[in-house]
């Protein structure tokens, strides 16, 4: 659909790409959607990866196999790294998995999808720190919308309840009416008196009647429930 809209948006084609390598029968045609995102972006790093993923692994060939021999020719192979990266990810060796990709960002600092990456898995792993140093560390001055719940998380974790939401509002803000609904649905953590009357109201008495919610289930009572709605989000 995005590739309809705008034929030249090279992120619709890396898609395309990515989508193709998962089917058997269109994984032939893979390399020419990557290839057509950097004719679209030459500077579009996941495009420049995946194409040459592609081509490192055609023929069925093991991607292990092929990232630690051109590591073994030349150990700041940003692409090996990162396919090792991934490669221990899908195993659950998850420190080898960090290491990897800590080596292709710093090869290939760019790559804001690679960074998202492994700042996810430092928050899976409960190091909110790290994650947060893994965003800050990218080269844009200005965090990307899709890094917000992150740098939210750390706030949390800093106790900063009204930080935290902030940065979860600015990032709900952009999502769509259903996507933002969900976030906001109160319905798995209320009472089923709580949840009817949540119900019956919006707009302004909606907000108004979330505030008092989460004000009772914030025990420090010091952010007036912006710490206790910010862990939920």
């Amino acid at each position: 659909e995005a590739g309809a809209i705008d034929a030249g948006l090279a992120v619709a084609h890396v898609g395309l790409g990515r989508a193709a390598l998962k089917r058997r029968e269109e994984r032939g045609r893979a390399a020419a959607h990557f290839e057509e995102a950097l004719r679209r972006d030459p500077h579009h790093l996941e495009a420049r990866y995946h194409l040459e993923r592609t081509r490192r692994t055609q023929g069925g060939g093991d991607a292990q196999d092929a990232a630690q021999a051109a590591l073994r020719r030349d150990s700041t192979d940003a692409v090996a790294h990162r396919m090792l990266a991934e490669v221990h990810e899908r195993s659950g060796e998850l420190d080898r998995v960090e290491v990897h990709y800590e080596r292709y960002l710093a090869l290939w600092p760019g790559d804001a999808e690679a960074r998202r990456r492994l700042a996810m898995l430092c928050l899976d792993r409960g190091d909110v720190r790290a994650a947060q140093g893994v965003v800050k560390a990218g080269p844009d001055s200005v965090p990307q919308r899709r890094d917000l719940p992150i740098l939210a998380s750390a706030r949390v974790a800093d106790s900063d309840g009204a930080g935290a939401l902030a940065l979860f509002d600015a990032y709900l803000a952009a999502l769509p009416e259903e996507e933002r609904r969900l976030y906001q649905d109160i319905l798995l953590v209320a009472s089923p008196e709580e949840a009817g009357a949540y119900q019956k109201v919006s707009g302004a008495e909606r907000e108004a009647f979330l505030r008092r919610f989460w004000l009772k289930r914030d025990p420090a009572l010091v952010s007036e429930g912006a710490g206790r709605r910010a862990e939920h989000l």
